[in-house]
């Protein structure tokens, strides 16, 4: 025996299966058509970045050279910043009457990639002078970076005088 089904149940079925085939749709065409869509979005994203990598390389390679530039070259150049360092405090020792009681040898460190040299210089005369002395250093001859200043006194047990003296530490990096 067949049953007829009545257009009143076929009405009530009706939205039953308007969303059994929304879900059939979606996964059968509608998903893929989505994924498809976020995929050439995700990949014309990549495409404009790698439009514009040589651009950035080149960007990259002007900032390394600058870097470069501002670490020093070699390890010759070890000498040539101590020489530096004593020719221009001899100078100024000698023109402003204060006296270098120390020109201890350099401190290597090694970081890597790079070294950092750090050389002591222990002067002795008036605080006018060995501020003068630290900014010439820091501004007019930079030989490297001034990265700490220590002043203290001494009294001469003799004399029963005071002298002022002035630890500078100054540092360079360099490449290896």
């Amino acid at each position: 025996m067949k049953k007829k089904i009545t257009n009143k149940q076929i009405y009530k079925m009706l939205p039953f299966l308007l969303i059994l085939f929304c879900i059939v749709a979606y996964r059968l065409s509608i998903r893929n058509t989505i994924n498809a869509w976020q995929t050439t979005k995700e990949l014309t994203t990549k495409a404009n970045t790698l439009n514009d990598a040589p651009d950035k390389i080149q960007q990259l390679k002007r900032q390394i050279s600058v870097f470069d530039n501002l670490i020093g070259s070699s390890a010759a150049d070890s000498m040539e910043t101590r020489q530096k360092i004593l020719e221009k405090t001899g100078t100024f020792c000698s023109e402003n009457n204060i006296m270098l009681v120390n020109f201890a040898s350099p401190f290597l460190a090694d970081k890597g990639t790079y070294c950092l040299e750090t050389n002591l210089v222990t002067i002795e005369g008036s605080f006018q002078e060995l501020v003068q002395y630290i900014y010439n250093m820091e501004n007019v001859w930079k030989p490297g970076k001034v990265v700490s200043t220590r002043f203290y006194t001494t009294k001469d047990l003799k004399t029963q005088e005071k002298h002022l003296y002035a630890n500078v530490y100054i540092q360079k990096v360099k490449k290896k």
